[in-house]
This record gives C-alpha cells, structure tokens and sequence, in this order.
C-alpha cells in the first residue's frame, strides 16, 4: 500500500478534476477553477523539482582528478573518477592500477578515517579533486605512474 499512495492519490485528482468539469456546467464551476489553479501550481512546482533533480545530475557527472600530494608537492597520478563512483573502493582500485596490478600498501592514507572523510566531502560537492598525502617510501609502489622515473628523483 505504501508504494502506491502516489498513484492513488494521482488518480483521486484525476477523477475530483473530471467529477468538477464534466457534472458542474462543463467548467463553469467553483470547483473547476479551484483544480486549474492547482494544476497550475503543481506544474510550476514540478518544473523546479526537474530542474533540481538536473542540476545534481549534472554535479554527480563532474570528473574528480586523483592526485598524490608528497611533500607539500603535487604529484598527477593520470587517474580521473566520476564524482558519483568516488567511493574508498573504486580508489582502491584505480591505484591497484598504478601498481602494475600488485598489491599495494599505504598504511599512512587509506586505513585512516582521513580518507573517508575526504571522499564524503567529495561526494558532496565540497572538494573537486582527491589529494592523497603519501610518504616517499610509498611512491616506489607505483610503477605506473605518469613520468615515474622523474617522481623517483623528487622522492630520493
């Protein structure tokens, strides 16, 4: 019953709407004009309501670039995720990626609350690009990494 009071409660106006144009005059009522004005606002409400819906369509559509930060520097890891698939698993295994497939390890970033955090705000809007803090030991790990031999010499 709970799924359907939507659809009863549509066809309950649908009949008030044909009980008041048809029996009473063929529109000239009272109640007529009472249900156009409510169809009018209701479909001025919907019109919102659609545009709403469009404009976090669109938000959950924006492509979050994947970065590491290693100390205080930006390093780009070429890997970009939809803001609606940022999840601490699809992170896991983007970065699967950048190791060669391997398992990898950083017990400074993703076995901490940070990173939960920080997808949270991503999936909310608040950040546009996933900043993973890493430490120099770690970078090693990542043999896929755009321009890796140039990030190693940061790193050492």
């Amino acid at each position: 019953m709970k799924g359907y009071i939507f659809i009863i409660i549509f066809v309950l106006i649908t009949a008030l709407g044909f009980d008041a144009y048809y029996l009473n005059e063929n529109g000239k009522s009272f109640i007529w004009e009472i249900y156009i004005v409510f169809g009018n606002a209701a479909t001025f409400a919907l019109s919102i309501f659609a545009f709403w819906g469009y404009i976090e369509y669109v938000r959950n559509e924006d492509v979050i670039e994947i970065v590491f930060s290693l100390n205080d520097k930006e390093i780009a890891t070429g890997l970009k995720v939809l803001r609606k698939n940022c999840t601490r698993g699809e992170v896991q295994g983007l970065l699967r990626i950048l190791s060669g497939g391997k398992t990898f390890d950083m017990q400074s970033v993703l076995r901490k609350k940070e990173i939960l955090d920080l997808v949270d705000k991503i999936q909310t809007g608040k950040e546009k690009k996933l900043l993973i803090t890493i430490e120099s030991n770690e970078v090693k790990q990542f043999i896929n990494l755009p321009d890796y031999s140039a990030v190693l010499k940061k790193c050492l």
